[in-house]
């Protein structure tokens, strides 16, 4: 008795690859896929992605940055100024001065 699988399945298995070798034929391709502006635009996304990647991480941090900047301004105003908390409003100006950082090295970076 032999239990391998008829010689059909495994003749349509080699010649019709997966969705997994078609993505990593596609994300390899040396040639752009010029069907559509669509399949163009993410072939050049998939090529570059060693470029994506970082730029995108570092654009998220330099937009947190400038979002919560405000916010950490409003509260060393509430704990330090308001409430008269001089410790509070030091660790809220060094929050303000680390937000500063971050901004300034996303804005060099991106």
């Amino acid at each position: 008795m032999n239990h391998a699988p008829s010689g059909d399945a495994a003749d349509v298995s080699r010649t019709s690859p997966g969705p997994a070798a078609l993505a990593v034929r596609f994300f390899r391709s040396a040639e752009p896929d010029i069907r559509g502006p669509w399949r163009y635009l993410l072939w050049m996304a998939a090529t570059h992605w060693r470029i994506i990647v970082p730029d995108f991480i570092v654009n998220v941090l330099w937009v947190a940055g400038q979002a919560l900047t405000p916010t950490v301004i409003g509260e060393a105003v509430n704990a330090g100024l308001i409430d008269k908390d001089q410790t509070a409003l030091t660790w809220w100006g060094m929050a303000v001065l680390g937000l500063g950082i971050v901004q300034a090295l996303g804005a060099m970076l991106a």
